[in-house]
């Protein structure tokens, strides 16, 4: 009880009860309820009066049957109505505020969150937890409405109340206790299938790694480990839930067998009548329908979703590091960079250590390294997505933090190595950042892909399918590239965008780049040996530090960069 108390603590913590949904829920339920309870009432009366020919009075009570069963469905409609505006408000406004969320978070966030686990929770979680609020209306009534068919029961014969009574605390102990080893290996097996999911994901995103220093066989035991324990977990809940299932249903089929005998018994001594029996029966019937359906329908899920929730809730008690910026709106940025002793730590681990370089405008600059070296920090921190645990980050020599928040972004801009191109036409693409026509024009020329572009059926209105599929790597790269080109930013980075181009693509590209460093900032993180030879400016990282800083020509003799040169797993 008090687990799903917490439950519906956390949910309404995040997205409050829609009040007057649920009052129209309820409200509803209650009505129905009423009607289908007068049901038995009705059947009971119709027997009574057929068996001694009062067919004026079976008449009334079969309108007063067919009236009852149609308000039942009536009410019901406009329960199903209000639990359906429910879970829309819910889902429509879950899904906002996970994005809302979501849209907060830091880099550090994966060293917390799995990424297959925040997946679950934005898709199937939510889907999930929308009826959380009709499943406890429906509990409510439900259970209110067994009393009452309880009490029903007694006031016909306390022995068969009592013997009803029975039965149904048996069947709900029974119940409970099944039900919960269920919730404890579906907890476990959920555990367990997010670490499976999150084996896979980190698979995919360093399989060059894996097949480089051949740790395919290490990966496999880690996902095998894994999977045993998800199928070990599985099968114990699937045990438990037959065994429930089984058991629960042989409880009620007892105790209806033990009323039959019963209201015979009493029957046969002429204590009672057949209408009797039919209105005992009904009860019971109704109160075995409405057990299951609490128990092993409203309850279950209840509790089954209480991990969603958990989920759910997990992603709003991340609070990412605030990050201070300045007042300093210069924006007449020339562009130079400089790192100055720069340190920074995540908890225990230093990534970067002593890190001091300097970047001129109008060069072309490379920072190189293994993966894991550093490069992809030292990038982050230029976004000013990470401050330093200690040093100072410069631009035109004053504090990248001293900058106020619009002035640096509009000056600074990046492209990642996955394209970011939305299913909408290359025209909107651009007006993203641009909305004028001409500028997109003349950057697209810059770039050499006009003629590329309008080759294509519609020109800039031709609409990119989803990942850019009816467009080249190449045409989706250098789109991002014309993009973060209409920011007007001076300082333009650039995170592994040739990873994924061929051998003369990426040539393209670093001809490009090199254009674009004639009047802008450039720098480029990288691991293909053909860019290394094209740029002005190396910065070789390795373990967290700074260890070579050079042109290519005075970087010939360097262990490190010579290392980085002849190592196959940067192929």
């Amino acid at each position: 009880m008090k687990a799903l108390i917490e439950t519906y603590r956390k949910l309404w913590s995040i997205i409050p009860l829609y009040k007057s949904n649920f009052c129209m829920i309820i409200l509803s339920k209650i009505f129905a309820t009423i009607a289908s309870v007068f049901i038995p009432i009705s059947a009971a009366n119709i027997v009574k009066y057929l068996t001694i020919n009062d067919y004026q009075s079976t008449s009334l009570w079969i309108f007063y049957f067919f009236l009852a069963t149609t308000l039942k469905v009536f009410f019901y409609y406009f329960n199903y109505y209000g639990a359906a505006k429910d879970s829309q408000y819910c889902y429509t406004n879950l899904k906002q505020k996970c994005y809302d969320k979501l849209s907060t978070y830091d880099l550090e966030f994966t060293k917390t969150k799995n990424i297959d686990e925040i997946l679950q929770a934005t898709s199937s979680d939510i889907w999930k937890v929308v009826e959380l609020n009709d499943n406890l209306s429906d509990v409510i009534i439900t259970f209110i409405k067994i009393l009452v068919v309880i009490a029903l029961v007694a006031t016909n014969s306390l022995f068969l109340g009592a013997l009803v009574l029975i039965f149904s605390l048996f069947y709900l102990i029974v119940t409970c206790i099944f039900n919960n080893k269920v919730i404890e290996y579906l907890h476990k097996q959920r555990k367990y299938q997010d670490k499976i999911a999150g084996i896979l994901i980190e698979e995919m995103e360093s399989l060059e790694e894996m097949k480089a220093y051949n740790m395919e066989d290490k990966y496999y035991q880690h996902f095998l480990q894994a999977n045993n324990k998800f199928c070990d977990n599985y099968g114990k809940k699937r045990r438990y839930a037959d065994l429930q299932s089984n058991f629960s249903q042989l409880i009620l089929e007892l105790g209806e067998i033990a009323i039959y005998l019963v209201t015979l018994f009493l029957l046969f001594k002429g204590e009672y009548t057949v209408d009797k029996i039919v209105l005992v029966i009904g009860y019971f019937s109704m109160l075995t329908s409405d057990l299951k359906y609490m128990l092993e329908s409203c309850i279950k899920a209840m509790i089954n979703n209480k991990i969603s929730v958990e989920r759910i809730y997990d992603l709003f008690q991340y609070h990412p590091k605030k990050i201070e910026f300045g007042s300093d709106t210069t924006d007449d940025i020339e562009g130079s960079l400089e790192f100055k002793h720069v340190y920074t730590s995540y908890g225990n681990k230093k990534v970067l250590q002593d890190v001091s370089f300097v970047v001129k405008p109008k060069e072309l600059t490379a920072i190189v390294g293994r993966s894991g070296s550093g490069k992809s920090t030292i990038l982050n921190h230029i976004l000013r997505l990470y401050q330093p645990t200690s040093g100072v980050i410069l631009i035109d020599s004053k504090d990248i933090f001293s900058y106020q928040e619009n002035i640096y972004k509009a000056n600074v801009s990046v492209v990642t190595q996955k394209s970011l191109l939305f299913n909408m036409s290359i025209h909107d693409n651009l007006s993203l950042v641009d909305r004028n026509t001409t500028h997109q024009q003349e950057v697209c020329q810059t770039l050499g892909i006009e003629e590329e572009i309008l080759a294509l059926p519609q020109g800039y209105q031709t609409m990119i399918e989803e990942n850019g599929a009816n467009i080249s790597t190449r045409l989706k790269q250098l789109l991002s590239i014309a993009r973060c080109l209409l920011t007007k930013a001076e300082i333009l980075l650039f995170d592994e965008i040739t990873s994924s181009l061929d051998r003369e693509t990426t040539l393209q590209v670093i001809k490009v780049l090199k254009k674009l460093a004639k009047t802008h900032t450039v720098i480029l993180i990288t691991h293909k040996k053909e860019v290394m030879d094209q740029v002005d400016h190396l910065i070789v990282i390795n373990k967290g530090r700074k260890v070579a800083d050079g042109t290519v020509e005075s970087l010939q003799n360097d262990p490190y960069y010579l290392d980085l040169k002849n190592s196959k797993s940067l192929e």
